[in-house]
């Protein structure tokens, strides 16, 4: 029956997510703690029906009011904290799934197990030998479920089923992508402020880059749970972290790297990663663009790393997600990690996370001080056969790759 949390675990991941957050405000964890207590005491009793007593219809009520207990968490906090509660209630329904095949519902499992799905349950390995689900077996519409399961979530199968780029026929109708002289005021003054000639050092272009990479990683930590502040400029952003209370998401720390890379000449950008449905969740890394390899390489200051191939040569998301689609060798670095307390592994951030967040790419066009300051055009580079959804962040929309990744 169980995926890959049990049932008392994912709504325990829930809990702790949700009242760390809390503590963090200073906010009493009243909701909290009331569904705490709730949802402890109704977990032990369906376990107990379902595989001691094998009351089936008992154990339909209480799971019934583990869902509505957990969707009906205050609005503020279901808001707040969608992905955790998604991830919970996919469990549930899951469970759920479990229950009603083995109670011969075989029709219901299916339903559960396709809400489940809604929910963003994935794991098909596991139903594929979990025991609790053998009366649906034979069913074509649990077949036909699992199989769409598996193209939606595998990344590398929605990768290249995106197609390829084109080249397009007009340009023309393209916007140009523009980028602050490092004398513009904001940013000689992020220079100056942080000393960043200090920091990059005199060695050559690419140990400069990784020379601020590495700074920005550990000065400042990937901060999720907080939203960025009001400011989003390097300056802003330093003014609100720097006591240590808190630190900055992906984008913040990308657009605070981003105004150092431009402080000191290099064209550089911020770039939101996207997979093809977005559901709230992308990931913000940067790509400098280097004059020595004639290249955008791929930068990423949450976990402090960067991509080769398999001659050691840096390379960037161009190059990644053409090797993940056509075959090639490509590495990370042994350092990445994530606020230097958590290795990050090829297998996980490469094959899994980052193949699935280079479906599309969105840019603004402009890169400077305090960039989405104001009004903001954006470009998002997209397969040629493309099935968005949930995207609304953009502008221009283009498959012509080539010019996306043009030398600025």
């Amino acid at each position: 029956m169980k995926t890959k949390m049990s049932l008392k675990s994912a709504i325990t991941a829930l809990l702790v997510s949700l009242s760390t957050i809390v503590a963090m405000a200073q906010q009493p964890p009243r909701e909290i703690m009331e569904y705490a207590a709730k949802q402890s005491a109704l977990e032990s009793r369906f376990d107990s029906l379902l595989y001691k007593c094998k009351d089936y219809v008992k154990a339909e009520q209480v799971m019934l009011e583990l869902v509505s207990s957990t969707k009906g968490l205050p609005d503020s906090i279901q808001a707040k904290f969608r992905p955790a509660i998604d991830e919970t209630l996919a469990n549930l329904y899951y469970n759920g799934a479990c229950m009603y095949s083995l109670a011969g519902r075989k029709a219901t499992a299916v339903e559960w197990l396709s809400l489940a799905a809604d929910y963003g349950w994935s794991d098909v390995a596991h139903a594929a030998i979990d025991n609790d689900l053998n009366n649906v077996r034979d069913m074509r519409e649990y077949n036909e479920l699992i199989e769409r399961v598996y193209e939606a979530s595998n990344p590398l199968v929605v990768l290249r089923k995106g197609g390829e780029y084109r080249v397009s026929e007009r340009r023309d109708t393209l916007p140009e992508i523009t980028y602050s002289s490092p004398d513009a005021p904001g940013l000689i003054a992020v220079r100056n402020f942080f000393q960043l000639d200090s920091i990059a050092g005199n060695g050559d272009e690419i140990s400069r880059i990784k020379n601020l990479l590495s700074w920005v990683h550990n000065t400042i930590q990937h901060d999720g749970m907080h939203p960025n502040p009001e400011s989003c400029n390097a300056l802003g952003m330093w003014e609100a972290c720097s006591d240590g209370s808190r630190g900055l998401n992906c984008r913040g720390l990308a657009t605070f790297l981003n105004e150092c890379y431009l402080a000191l000449g290099f064209k550089s950008r911020f770039i939101t990663c996207m997979p093809r449905d977005f559901k709230g969740e992308c990931h913000v890394i940067n790509t400098v663009y280097s004059d020595t390899l004639k290249r955008w390489i791929w930068i990423d200051p949450t976990h402090e790393s960067w991509v080769t191939d398999g001659n050691g040569n840096l390379i960037g998301v161009k190059e990644f997600r053409e090797m993940r689609i056509g075959g090639g060798e490509y590495n990370l670095n042994e350092n990445a990690n994530w606020n230097n307390r958590e290795a990050s592994c090829k297998e996980y951030y490469l094959d899994d996370y980052m193949t699935r967040n280079t479906y599309s790419i969105v840019i603004p066009t402009h890169f400077g001080f305090d960039t989405e300051a104001g009004r903001c055009d954006y470009v998002i580079l997209v397969p040629e056969n493309a099935a968005l959804t949930g995207h609304s962040k953009y502008t221009v929309a283009t498959s012509d790759a080539d010019w996306f990744w043009t030398a600025p």
